[in-house]
Order: C-alpha cells, then sequence, then structure tokens
C-alpha cells in the first residue's frame, strides 16, 4: 500500500533506523558455538531417524 511517501511500508524505513551494536567477538564465539552444538546434535538425531527408517523393511 502506498501512501504520502509513494513508497511501499518496507521501503519506508519504518522500523526505528538504528541497527543494533555488532556482538563483541567474545560473545559472536560463544553463540556460534552453542549454534554450532545444537546444530550437530540435531543432525545426529536426523541421521538416527534416518538409518531407523532405512532398516525397516518397505511397506508396499
Amino acid at each position: 500500500m502506498f501512501f504520502a511517501t509513494g513508497q511501499p511500508g518496507w521501503m519506508r524505513g519504518g522500523w526505528g533506523g538504528v541497527m543494533p551494536p555488532a556482538p563483541a567477538p567474545e560473545q559472536e564465539l560463544a553463540a556460534l558455538k552453542q549454534q554450532a552444538d545444537y546444530f550437530g546434535h540435531a543432525l545426529e538425531e536426523i541421521r538416527g531417524r534416518i538409518q531407523e527408517l532405512e532398516a525397516k523393511p518397505a511397506d508396499k
């Protein structure tokens, strides 16, 4: 939808215009390690489920 600006809402910059500060390198490293750990466990669970499904005979 267009208003007086002639721009759609996503182009008007109504989100405040202030970017949050970048995290300190130590904080970013800790967050990345936490994400890697989380996704590593999730991947293990996915692979386990794949193995379970492959081990079962296919029902047709």
